[in-house]
């Protein structure tokens, strides 16, 4: 009897952590989606949050959080949820044109999530250089997957330089995110 109550104590902690762990990844897809559905009309094309979330989950949930996250909103997107940009329900979305910037993003969550944790306390510089290298992840995948339905010659000039911009202004602000979390974190802490 003794051993199965110390079973019991012990399995609820990790119980726990379990259903932490799975809330904070469904928050995540579900941060992911709510951001999908803001658009910036851009001439020629315009642009979303997608990205954005990205950067803030992976700099705010970790690499693993953040990846599964991505992963989670890419099931939502399959089963055809309402979670693409603009509300699509497409659940054949990984056969179109820009399914590879959206294969992409459980992996640039994760590339920037471990870039970003390699430091104890990441300066401005650190934590925008995590933000690149995903940001790299997916143009790479993106890219090389619309190149398959417009060829090469095509692909940068409507999935890379039409999005620079707007990328370079959602580094800032996600570093900016972060950083101001740095300051407030132990200010906020002492308050509660």
């Amino acid at each position: 009897m003794r051993a199965s109550i110390r079973t019991a104590e012990s399995t609820y902690p990790r119980m726990n952590e379990t259903i932490r762990f799975l809330s904070h990844i469904l928050l995540g897809s579900l941060f992911l989606a709510a951001l999908s559905q803001v658009e910036i009309p851009l001439a020629p094309i315009p642009v979303t949050l997608q990205t954005f979330a990205i950067f803030l989950l992976a700099l705010f949930q970790g690499s693993t959080k953040a990846f599964f996250s991505a992963l989670l909103y890419l099931g939502e997107a399959t089963m055809g949820l309402p979670v693409l940009s603009c509300a699509a329900c497409n659940p054949l979305w990984f056969i179109g044109p820009t399914a590879g910037y959206l294969f992409s993003f459980p992996l640039a969550a994760f590339v920037i999530g471990k870039v970003f944790e390699r430091k104890n306390a990441p300066s401005i510089c650190w934590t925008a250089l995590s933000i690149f290298c995903g940001q790299i992840v997916i143009f790479a995948l993106g890219i090389s997957w619309l190149s398959f339905y417009v060829g090469w010659n095509q692909a940068l000039p409507l999935g890379l330089y039409p999005f620079l911009p707007m990328a370079v202004l959602k580094l800032v602000a996600a570093v900016s995110f972060k950083m101001a979390d740095n300051k407030l974190r132990p200010y906020l802490s002492s308050l509660l």
